[in-house]
């Protein structure tokens, strides 16, 4: 008779911790607090997608496979997502990480691989962030990648995060990873 009443008080408690632990332990986001002003900024990694198949797409929301980019959409209060398109990793490269800077009027993303085991191949992946409470004004996003060529800087752009906003910028990149010719390649002559 004890052991039942134990395991009815014990089980519901198990249950609860297991439900808070689990998710934070399977999600390798890393959430970083900055405090801007009077206000704390919490920036974290939320997504990463698979690596991307050679098949070239290019619509208003994306870049092309021969340039890296960001989306982004501000909400006017205080969350902004960023979306770092086309961002070259290695192929066995995940889980992925990254250090998030949030100073008056930049924000420094610095992404890295975090997996044991590397391929001698290199992939084009989206990953996506998310800042709450980051107060209105404008920013210089900048992405420190991993797999830039000698003198290459990493992806830079300006946001007017002022009231609900939305836009994108793509850069040209001409080496690998990134697709560096017209796909697919026109009929012989």
């Amino acid at each position: 008779m004890f052991l039942n009443i134990n395991l009815r008080i014990i089980s519901p408690l198990i249950f609860a911790a297991l439900s808070i632990l689990i998710p934070l332990i399977a999600c390798n986001d890393t959430v970083t607090v900055v405090k801007k002003d009077d206000f704390k900024v919490v920036a974290r990694l939320t997504n990463f997608s698979n690596c991307k198949p050679l098949t070239p797409t290019h619509d208003s929301l994306s870049c092309a496979l021969s340039e890296e980019g960001v989306n982004y959409h501000y909400d006017g209060k205080g969350r902004l997502i960023l979306k770092h398109i086309n961002a070259g990793f290695n192929c066995c490269g995940q889980p992925f990480t990254a250090e998030i800077v949030v100073n008056d009027s930049a924000i420094i993303i610095t992404e890295s691989e975090s997996a044991e085991q590397v391929c001698r191949c290199l992939c084009l992946y989206d990953l996506e962030y998310e800042f709450n409470n980051l107060p209105e004004g404008n920013y210089q996003v900048e992405f420190n990648g991993l797999y830039l060529s000698d003198g290459e800087t990493g992806l830079k752009t300006s946001i007017a995060a002022f009231g609900p906003v939305s836009g994108s910028f793509c850069l040209k990149r001409d080496h690998y990873p990134w697709l560096t010719m017209d796909y697919p390649p026109g009929p012989s002559e």
